[in-house]
């Protein structure tokens, strides 16, 4: 009798979480969106990673999750805290899979008064971060 046809047939039948075993890091993990998206991957047998400039680690709605993943407190508008995550990531699970760039703030005001420090801040976290943990991740 064949084995490997009946095993074969057996694991197809099998119904398995689309993300499983994947590393899946998120940026501005710990907001509301973040959390809802870690939250998912986690719930699809995901390895979570968030990050996040400020994790409160106190959120009841997530504290399931925030126990099971590896949250990082990261500034993305820092190289260095970024490297460091990155090494912290990589230590642990020898890399990543999949980034969610989720990372971002809302700064208001009108273009004709807005204060140039606040329209380069909102720059930096805002589209540059990306870029740096996007390139950071890729090399």
């Amino acid at each position: 009798m064949e084995y490997w046809p009946l095993e074969r047939a057996k694991l197809s039948n099998k119904k398995r979480k689309i993300a499983g075993g994947q590393v899946v890091v998120i940026t501005g993990g710990a907001g509301t969106i973040g959390l809802a998206t870690a939250n998912k991957f986690f719930t699809e047998v995901a390895e979570v990673v968030i990050l996040d400039k400020k994790i409160n680690t106190k959120n009841y709605q997530y504290s399931n999750l925030l126990s099971n993943c590896l949250s990082i407190e990261c500034e993305l508008t820092n190289q260095k805290s970024i490297d460091s995550a990155l090494k912290k990531i990589i230590n642990r699970y020898g890399g990543l899979d999949i980034l969610i760039s989720n990372a971002g703030a809302a700064f208001q005001g009108l273009m004709d008064s807005l204060d140039e420090l606040v329209l380069r801040k909102s720059f930096e976290i805002n589209f540059y971060a990306h870029q740096k943990i996007t390139s950071s991740v890729i090399h």
